[in-house]
């Protein structure tokens, strides 16, 4: 028998995606010891595509839609410095830095993101997962929630606060606002190079400032957690449990559910220790002797450690794992 079946929703909205790009930048060299690469961009892409989850009863997981007109600015800086250069014994050391920054703007928004909008601000109300929404000038990587004084320690519950900045108890949608941004004001890598004597050490580091993310985990593990099931201490240690107490968690008796507010949006800063290579080349007297042309000695490993301003709760990220690797090259 031959069978068919759909591989995508239809949407006769669609449109083509177009975008135009804009770059301005400077090369630099100082006597080969000191390079500058510096770059301004501005992107502006109408159309733009987006693959928005549906709810499984619709047959589909995604369905593509027009955002409408978002631009993207940005710079990237590139510089390395030779600090050390002796040939006759094989000894360098050089520098690097490289840094970017990007922010994205909604320019303005198609008429089906004004009903998706309207779609989220519906499910933020009867679901306490986090949104996400597309407003004219807002970034795409917005974090949308309520903002939150924290838990009355005289009450253990939590107190919101109203567009208008009116504390509350009552959790409304509609009082969701702009809390962060996912994406980093500053991102890149820096490193070292350095060899002597047919020795080599090559370090890259990399480094993510000034993003926010909201911790979902916090909220499912933690404040909304089962009872029943096994949990973390700070179920128990870390909750409300008495008139004045100033806990960062709810009342423990509470079996309301944590809303999306901006209590769980956290600040990101990373420093990712990303590589070490160490190598040795051994001296051409020797490997002459032995018919060769070139014998090199190598040992790697990644992702040697990661630090946060944000503890990576279990089932935040994939564990990051280290690997180490050792290789012998050797040419004829």
């Amino acid at each position: 028998k031959l069978g068919a079946y759909l591989m995508g929703m239809e949407n006769k909205d669609l449109k083509w995606q177009k975008k135009m790009d804009y770059n301005v930048g400077m090369d630099m060299s100082v006597k080969n010891n000191f390079n500058l690469v510096f770059d301004y961009y501005q992107s502006t892409t109408e159309n733009l595509l987006v693959a928005f989850t549906l709810p499984p009863s619709t047959g589909f997981t995604t369905v593509q839609e027009n955002v409408g007109k978002v631009r993207n600015t940005g710079i990237e800086l590139s510089m390395s410095y030779m600090v050390l250069s002796r040939p006759q014994d094989r000894t360098f050391l050089t520098l690097s830095l490289r840094a970017a920054h990007n922010k994205n703007r909604v320019v303005k928004i198609s008429d089906s993101m004004k009903a998706y909008n309207e779609k989220m601000d519906e499910m933020a109300e009867s679901d306490s997962k986090l949104v996400t929404k597309y407003y004219d000038g807002v970034s795409m990587n917005a974090i949308w929630a309520v903002r939150s004084l924290g838990i009355d320690p005289a009450t253990g519950r939590e107190i919101y606060l109203t567009k208008d900045g009116v504390s509350t108890y009552e959790y409304r949608a509609e009082d969701m606002v702009v809390c962060g941004d996912n994406l980093p004001k500053l991102r890149g890598s820096f490193g070292i190079n350095l060899g002597y004597k047919g020795f080599g050490l090559n370090v890259m580091c990399m480094y993510e400032l000034g993003a926010k993310m909201y911790n979902e985990t916090l909220v499912d593990r933690v404040e909304d957690a089962d009872l029943s099931r096994n949990v973390d201490e700070r179920v128990l240690k870390g909750r409300w449990q008495k008139p004045g107490d100033h806990t960062f968690f709810k009342d423990i008796a509470s079996r309301d559910r944590t809303e999306v507010t901006s209590r769980f949006v956290q600040d990101e800063n990373v420093l990712q220790f990303k590589s070490l290579s160490l190598s040795y080349s051994f001296p051409q007297k020797w490997i002459k002797k032995m018919y060769m042309e070139r014998m090199k000695l190598t040992f790697q490993m990644e992702d040697l450690f990661r630090i946060s301003t944000v503890k990576r709760e279990r089932g935040l990220d994939y564990p990051f794992a280290r690997t180490f690797n050792f290789g012998l090259q050797v040419q004829f």
